[in-house]
């Protein structure tokens, strides 16, 4: 009965993965964070490589920042150039 079980665990897991694959979660806007990451190198920049002065506060395991990025939006229609746009994130590192 437990090779039945192991068996089945298996055969679950498989078509799960298969399911999602299908599904491509990670191609779905709203759903994927994607759009969301921002390269290490702009952090460090955004932060002056997590400056004192950028820090909002912390803990013994977690610091968080304020960072500000330029951003482009998609290409408006009317002008066909993309609009560019400052925002504010806060970003959460873990104490090394």
């Amino acid at each position: 009965e437990e090779g039945a079980q192991c068996s089945n665990t298996d055969k679950d897991a498989d078509t799960l993965e298969k399911t999602l694959e299908l599904l491509s979660i990670r191609e779905i806007p709203g759903i994927s964070m994607e759009h969301m990451k921002i390269p290490l190198t702009d952090i460090k920049l955004a932060t002056a490589n997590f400056s004192e002065a950028y820090r909002i506060r912390g803990s013994t395991v977690y610091q968080f920042y304020k960072a500000e990025f330029e951003h482009f939006d998609e290409e408006l229609p009317l002008s066909g150039k993309p609009t560019k746009r400052q925002i504010t994130r806060v970003i959460k590192r873990i104490v090394p």
